[in-house]
C-alpha cells in the first residue's frame, strides 16, 4: 500500500472515530438534559400537590414566557404566580407530565415535547393536552424558556371534569 493510501485510509478512520464520539457524547448530553427536565417537572408537580407556589414559579427562566391558549403570553414573576394561583383556585391539585422527546439541544436551548394531565382533589382529570416546552440554561440549571400547550379537551368539559 502506498503512503498517500495510507495516510488517507487513517484520516478517514480518526474522522469516522472523531465523529463517532461526538455523537456519544451529544448522546449522554441530552440524557442528562432529559433527567434534569424530568426532575424539573416533579418539581412543577410537587408545587400543585403541596400548594406551594415557588416550586411552579422557580421552573421558569427570569425571561421566560407562558403561552397558553386564548390569552396573552405571560412574561413576568407576577404573571406566572398568578397563573399559577389561578390554577390551584380552578381545582388542580395534581399535574402530570409524559416527557415524550427531547431534541434540538443547541448549547444553551433544547425542546421538550411531552403530554400533560391536570387533576383536581378527588383525582378527577380536569384537563389533559401535549406541549411543548423551550428549555434555557441557566446559572441554576434548565429552565423553561417558552411553555406552549393546548388541550385535547373540547372547551365544555373544561373545567367541569370529563366525562370518561
Amino acid at each position: 500500500m502506498t503512503t498517500g493510501k495510507t495516510i488517507l485510509i487513517a484520516s478517514i478512520l480518526s474522522f469516522n472515530f472523531a465523529l463517532n464520539g461526538h455523537a456519544q457524547q451529544g448522546r449522554a448530553t441530552l440524557e442528562k438534559i432529559h433527567e434534569a427536565i424530568v426532575q424539573s417537572n416533579r418539581l412543577y408537580s410537587q408545587g400543585f400537590e403541596k400548594h406551594q407556589a415557588a416550586l411552579v414559579v422557580e421552573r421558569y427562566s427570569t425571561d421566560g414566557a407562558i403561552m397558553a391558549p386564548n390569552t396573552q403570553a405571560i412574561t413576568s414573576r407576577e404573571g406566572f404566580l398568578a397563573f399559577f394561583n389561578g390554577g390551584y383556585e380552578h381545582g388542580i391539585r395534581k399535574v402530570y407530565f409524559q416527557t415524550i422527546k427531547v431534541f434540538g439541544f443547541s448549547g444553551d436551548f433544547v425542546n421538550e415535547e411531552g403530554l400533560y394531565e391536570l387533576k383536581d382533589e378527588k383525582g378527577q382529570t380536569i384537563d389533559r393536552g401535549k406541549y411543548i416546552v423551550v428549555w434555557k440554561k441557566t446559572k441554576p440549571g434548565w429552565k423553561m424558556y417558552r411553555d406552549i400547550f393546548n388541550t385535547d379537551v373540547k372547551a365544555s368539559k373544561i373545567g367541569h371534569g370529563l366525562k370518561h
